[in-house]
């Protein structure tokens, strides 16, 4: 399981702060009270079911869930947590359609399709941006093409973020 720091970076700056919960904001406002134990096991559940959506047989990087400070806010009391994934094996041909099919899909499972598109790299990648209002997170999923010439196989990107919680008092976060 091949995870290129470099390829999670190409994910836009704007859109892991702008997803569901996340805006950029000077001070974002948490939308409950959430053990960080439950939330890194909801991003999971809910990361399933984005690549249960894809529906191709391919492989999957496993870079683990992280948890980030709520912006403007104390570290160890506010968070949200990411799970930054990519998927790899199918053609760059199998790959948009599995795009299309997601934007077909995923309302269905309870996404809002915020943004469906070419984005603003230099590649003009492919990307969905999705909102699960009533689970609280949002997801990224950009379709890297390939390139032979320089031996990158066409990817998905798929970036997963909760929306700001607070820990129960008296707990505090202290994985980052």
């Amino acid at each position: 399981m091949n995870v290129k720091v470099g390829n999670l970076l190409a994910l836009s700056t704007f859109s892991l702060f702008s997803l569901v919960g996340c805006a950029v904001q000077d001070k974002e406002e948490p939308v409950g009270v959430r053990e960080v134990a439950e939330s890194r096991s909801e991003i999971k559940k809910i990361s399933k079911g984005v690549f249960d959506a894809i529906s191709l047989e391919g492989k999957s990087s496993n870079s683990g869930v992280g948890v980030k400070t709520c912006s403007g806010r104390e570290r160890g009391k506010m968070y949200k947590v990411f799970y930054p994934q990519s998927f790899t094996g199918p053609s760059d041909r199998e790959l948009s359609s599995a795009m299309e099919n997601l934007r077909d899909d995923l309302p269905g499972r309870g996404w809002k399709i915020v943004e469906y598109g070419p984005n603003d790299s230099p590649n003009r990648s492919l990307t969905l941006l999705a909102d699960h209002r009533e689970e609280r997170f949002s997801v990224e999923i950009t379709h890297m093409r390939g390139d032979r010439r320089e031996g990158a196989e066409p990817k998905l990107l798929i970036w997963v973020v909760s929306a700001c919680y607070e820990v129960p008092e008296g707990q505090e976060v202290v994985e980052f």
